[in-house]
């Protein structure tokens, strides 16, 4: 979905929505695989859940026929025409029996009336009503809904998508023109992307190859057919071959190449090819992780695999097959955030109560005064940069950067960077991840915004949101192999051209698992050209080579014109007079004057 843009031009307030966008853009490489559908229902604004007619006008509006009126949709909001006995413009019922759209992009309406069709009008934004007397008997055949069901079809590539009426409920099915082979869709508790309801009742493929698949008492769901822009991992119940949980909180892959997944509260995935291992605490045996919690994991040069968590850390040996607690060097009951690793093996561990130096030659474990070296103890994330400096990012005290000093074992501080009322600060206090990107440029992800520090002059360049960004919370930070950075936060992913700071945002519409990301659940591949982020529906993971723009741009209308905050109808005086004669989208100039606020 392009974004609502909104113009205050001296007196009038104009949203541009974008009509002709009214759907997923697909930004991935096309496949032929499962399809991932999103839903619209009555709470985004759908007048009723069951769906009789699904149609796209000339202008990109899509109409949806409801048994509690016809619903307009421009990809954000909803406009419901209903039945007004006072007024013969309106359709004359609000139980839609069909839609469809002629040769010439007409609009008809057929409802539960029978008696009358009812044809859209582009310029008055209204309806004639048309005695089915004066209809051809093949235009009645074609909107007469039995008829519809049975002949409705959509072909793209080698695949053609059917009502299927052989059923006892009705379902969406794609048959392979090839093979013969038939898929059917329908719901599945355990599969987010599965239709929300078996019982298909309309489907419609539009000009972007977007599928629209109706419900009887489910509302609409959306699919794109060019592709699976993201990967998904997801927890089953009914299948131990899934994730644990879906709150992802950490991810790290080992030398060996297993995915470890982290979960909010209910342990470890490890994903090694499609086999999935859970590993949970239990309280009958040593050899297990110190808490379910999780909240990092990190697996360092030695293929140790470190696991912080809210009551502690363990460390898990591979070839040993045996966890480790760190109780008897004195974390215990202690928060663990963040774990890093020098250039000396030295394993950095973030923590709610400031710092710690493991040190694997002599098995001693250092705890640095937080009072001495930081701004406030509760540390989020852990870094170091090309000149071997540490960056310490806490939840409200903001960056302390400290060079380590092993001759006096102890840490220098460097400089600290706060949220302050000044330029040249960084955006919040709460730090939640930082990346140093292969030019050394450091990126800081806050809790209010996204910056970008620059240590050859120690500046900082913030990132508005009116730069495109998506959203101020940011969770993780990685870039990939092109110099793109990807960001996610609490509305998605965000891609950011290092260059030129040109911004491409996704959301779950293009596969995302939800618009929210967990802090520090991030994750770039050391084998494969792939990025992972973690967030409360499960994981996305993706090549981001195969993730291009779509080509086809977006036709830009306006949709709604609002002088001193009421909206401005058709034919609507104010002060004295008529401001629009036909919709604002189709409206090629209009003329206003000083008392126009």
């Amino acid at each position: 979905m392009d974004r609502i843009f909104k113009i205050h031009v001296a007196v009038i307030l104009i949203v541009l929505t974008s009509a002709a966008s009214v759907f997923w853009i697909p930004t991935a490489y096309a496949q032929d695989t499962d399809l991932k559908f999103t839903n619209i229902t009555s709470e985004q604004g759908l007048a009723q859940s069951t769906i009789h007619g699904i149609v796209k006008d000339k202008y990109g509006f899509m109409w949806f026929g409801t048994w509690g009126g016809l619903c307009r949709y421009d990809g954000y909001s909803f406009k419901t025409y209903r039945y007004n006995r006072t007024n013969n413009k309106s359709i004359n019922s609000n139980m839609v029996h069909n839609v469809i759209k002629d040769a010439d992009q007409n609009i008809w309406v057929l409802t539960f009336s029978g008696e009358e069709l009812c044809r859209y009008n582009y310029e008055k934004d209204n309806f004639d009503r048309i005695p089915v007397a004066r209809i051809s008997k093949s235009f009645l055949k074609l909107i007469n809904r039995r008829h519809h069901l049975r002949t409705v079809s959509y072909g793209y590539k080698n695949f053609k998508w059917v009502v299927d009426t052989t059923l006892l409920s009705l379902s969406l099915s794609r048959l392979d023109v090839q093979t013969g082979k038939i898929k059917r869709y329908q719901y599945n508790s355990a599969n987010v992307w599965s239709l929300n309801g078996s019982n298909v009742s309309d489907i419609y493929m539009d000009n972007h190859r977007i599928l629209w698949v109706g419900t009887y008492s489910y509302g609409i769901n959306k699919a794109s057919l060019n592709g699976k822009p993201f990967d998904y991992f997801y927890h089953d119940p009914f299948t131990a071959q899934s994730l644990v949980d879906n709150n992802v909180s950490a991810i790290c892959e080992d030398n060996s190449g297993r995915l470890w997944v982290g979960t909010r509260d209910n342990g470890i995935t490890v994903i090694d090819d499609n086999n999935y291992r859970h590993i949970t605490k239990d309280k009958e045996k040593v050899n297990t992780i110190v808490d379910n919690q999780i909240r990092f994991i990190f697996c360092d040069s030695r293929g140790m695999i470190w696991i912080g968590t809210k009551t502690g850390l363990s460390r898990y040996d591979p070839d040993q097959r045996i966890f480790r607690q760190f109780i008897d060097l004195g974390l215990k009951d202690i928060s663990v955030y963040a774990v890093t690793e020098d250039l000396a093996h030295n394993i950095w561990i973030g923590t709610w109560q400031g710092v710690y130096q493991y040190n694997p030659l002599t098995d001693k474990l250092k705890h640095f005064d937080p009072a001495q070296v930081l701004n406030y103890p509760w540390v989020r994330t852990i870094i170091q940069d090309r000149k071997k400096q540490l960056w310490v990012g806490t939840e409200g005290g903001g960056i302390s950067i400290l060079k380590p000093d092993p001759v006096r074992d102890t840490l220098i501080v460097v400089k600290h960077l706060l949220h302050q009322e000044k330029k040249n600060a960084i955006s919040d206090n709460r730090i939640y991840c930082m990346y140093e990107d292969s030019e050394g440029f450091i990126w800081i992800g806050t809790g209010n915004g996204l910056d970008l520090y620059n240590p050859s002059n120690g500046k900082v360049f913030h990132f508005p949101l009116q730069s495109g960004l998506a959203d101020a919370s940011i969770a993780g930070i990685t870039e990939d192999n092109n110099g793109f950075m990807w960001i996610s936060h609490k509305k998605g992913i965000s891609r950011i051209n290092r260059k030129t700071f040109k911004i491409r945002n996704y959301t779950s519409q293009d596969g995302l698992q939800s618009n929210e990301f967990s802090e520090g659940a991030v994750f770039k591949s050391r084998f494969q050209n792939k990025l992972y982020f973690g967030g409360n529906n499960g994981l996305n993971v993706f090549n981001p080579d195969h993730i291009h723009p779509e080509k086809t741009l977006p036709v830009i209308v306006l949709t709604e014109l609002q002088i001193l905050n009421h909206k401005v109808d058709i034919n609507k005086k104010v002060n004295g007079r008529v401001i629009l004669t036909k919709p604002l989208y189709l409206t090629k100039e209009i003329t206003l004057n000083h008392g126009d606020k």
